[in-house]
């Protein structure tokens, strides 16, 4: 019976030394792959370091760590391509292609875990060209959604600002100073717009920067050539809002000797309405030229 038990004690710790390397893998691998994937994406020298750790240990090799042996292999060089994965610039439509490409079932990418990115490592390396290129492209497109925020930003913050010349006759007439510069910047803008291809609100932004420039050249000449009779660039200042050819002089606020006009209610003051009409009129008059 001694004999029996002891042999029974052999094969036990047998097993327990075959089996414990495993348990320890496992241990490990758990804690690694449970990581969510938006936190775990930019640390991803943590599955390298896991894969190198695990070959350096698993010599000499029995039937455990052979397989173990062989699930590291499937990890081995996988960051490469899980580099494409981390997803700053995609959207729910980028994932859900990545998700279909890999035969893996959709989730919200907050429940993503590296854990099924593992599990799919084979499929990842094998499409890494095709994730490549799912990666330019939603860098792309987000490169042109945040121009157009930024372009929208500055349009609906654009100001002229009107100053007050006082004339021999003490009549106070408001001169706008800064066409050429709101102008250029207008240009410049537009040739943002042409460089995205004319494509979805880009290409609702190219006509709304061509009515924008073109009011501006009209007030700019109206008021030089036609009421202020002077060889000095100046300019009417207007919120530009959406394709209005004709502005609104409102919410006055004097700043510094300066007056600040926002687009709204008309405010009613001759002078603004009188300057306001000619350059609708002079814009109008050349769109139909």
């Amino acid at each position: 019976m001694s004999e029996a038990w002891s042999e029974a004690e052999l094969i036990k710790t047998g097993l327990t030394t075959l089996w414990t390397p495993f348990e320890q893998y496992n241990e490990e691998y758990e804690s690694l792959a449970g990581q969510k994937w938006i936190v775990v994406q930019r640390k991803l020298h943590q599955l390298d370091d896991f894969v190198s750790k695990w070959e350096g240990v698993l010599e000499p090799f029995t039937s455990v760590t052979l397989v173990i042996k062989r699930e590291l292999d499937k990890y081995s060089e996988l960051t490469i391509a899980l580099k494409y994965l981390r997803g700053s610039d995609f959207t729910e439509k980028h994932w859900r292609e990545v998700f279909g490409l890999l035969g893996m079932e959709y989730v919200p990418v907050e429940e993503l875990t590296l854990g099924r990115l593992l599990a799919a490592g084979q499929d990842i390396k094998k499409q890494m060209k095709t994730l490549q290129k799912i990666n330019s492209s939603a860098s792309s497109e987000a490169a042109v959604r945040n121009a157009l925020i930024e372009l929208e930003l500055w349009y609906e913050g654009a100001r002229l600002t009107i100053e007050y010349y006082t004339d021999r006759a003490k009549k106070d007439t408001p001169l706008v100073r800064d066409y050429k510069e709101l102008i250029e910047k207008v240009e410049e803008q537009q040739w943002v717009v042409a460089g995205l291809g004319g494509r979805g609100q880009a290409a609702g932004w190219e006509g709304t920067l061509a009515d924008a420039r073109g009011l501006l050249e009209a007030a700019r000449r109206a008021q030089r050539r036609s009421y202020l009779k002077i060889d000095e660039p100046v300019h009417v200042q207007q919120r530009m809002c959406g394709r209005k050819t004709g502005g609104c002089w409102t919410n006055g606020r004097r700043e510094r000797g300066a007056m600040v006009y926002d687009a709204g209610t008309r405010r009613k003051e001759e002078a603004a309405d009188t300057v306001e009409q000619m350059c609708a009129n002079d814009f109008i008059a050349n769109r139909h030229k």
